[in-house]
């Protein structure tokens, strides 16, 4: 079953950060955006609600997916830098960028200070866009730049399964060792990465989530507490409505019984 996305951009929300798990939906969410908007833009009808508004870009600039290249001595990372370079000389508040994974394939440090910078240079030209990361430094962004906002796609802590809803407003964490353990990973393996890399860290991400995942499901039971209100609503309306009648119905009966008994009374009068 399909799981309907819901996502806005607007000029005071225009770059959107998307962090979680992987196999989360993360990709998923960021490519559909991009064949929607494109599909659009061909004059092709899209599957989205009536009350949906799109805009229109000028450039639609993509980098998603592995580029190597043995032709052009192009490494992953490399590739992916020729297309960021592009974009930093070509972007501009008519413009749409997707890019996934951003800052991977590299040192993680360096690349990470390296995609924040590029990031720095893309939100000052006031472009649109939707990135995938799992960085904590590109995570913190939005906190200095108020037209960007982060988003995360949703992980059941409990079930330890993706929900592929996407949540915006908040950072997602990646669930490193909760997937490891989910496909079997060697449990040594996982409890000496947790003693190297600490505890502190995973539990603030693992009670941040489990609070997302239990106001998700206190939203769907409100939602069915007010679809049960409104539908008590409407049969108090018909019993009101059908009361009235039998009501009626008794005066008329009791008007209609008085009237024979006061005929009869004055006819036994007569004789």
């Amino acid at each position: 079953e399909g799981v309907p996305l819901d996502i806005k951009l607007n000029p005071e929300k225009r770059i959107l950060l998307i962090s979680g798990p992987n196999a989360g939906g993360k990709s998923v969410c960021q490519k559909s955006v991009g064949l929607l908007q494109y599909m659009m833009q061909c004059g092709l009808p899209v599957p989205m609600l009536s009350t949906s508004d799109m805009g229109i870009f000028d450039h639609i600039f993509i980098d998603i997916g592995d580029e190597q290249s043995i032709d052009n001595d192009l490494s992953t990372y490399s590739s992916h830098l020729q297309n960021l370079k592009m974009m930093a000389e070509h972007l501009n508040a008519k413009s749409l960028f997707l890019i996934d994974e951003f800052g991977s394939g590299t040192e993680p440090t360096l690349g990470g200070a390296l995609a924040e910078s590029i990031l720095k240079r893309y939100y000052d030209t006031k472009a649109f866009g939707i990135i995938t990361t799992h960085y904590g430094n590109l995570k913190m962004f939005s906190d200095t730049h108020p037209e960007a906002e982060n988003g995360a796609m949703l992980f059941d802590t409990n079930a330890l399964q993706p929900l592929y809803i996407l949540k915006m407003g908040k950072p997602g964490s990646s669930f490193t060792y909760e997937i490891a353990r989910h496909i079997g990973l060697n449990p040594q393996i996982i409890d000496n990465a947790i003693s190297k890399s600490g505890t502190a860290q995973i539990d603030y991400e693992r009670k941040l989530e489990e609070i997302e995942t239990t106001q998700i499901e206190t939203e769907q039971r409100l939602k069915m507490v007010r679809a049960a209100d409104d539908q008590l609503a409407v049969m108090i309306d018909e019993y009101a409505e059908k009361f009235a009648q039998l009501d009626k119905q008794r005066k008329e009966i009791l008007t209609k019984a008085k009237n024979q008994a006061n005929s009869i009374v004055d006819s036994a009068n007569k004789i």
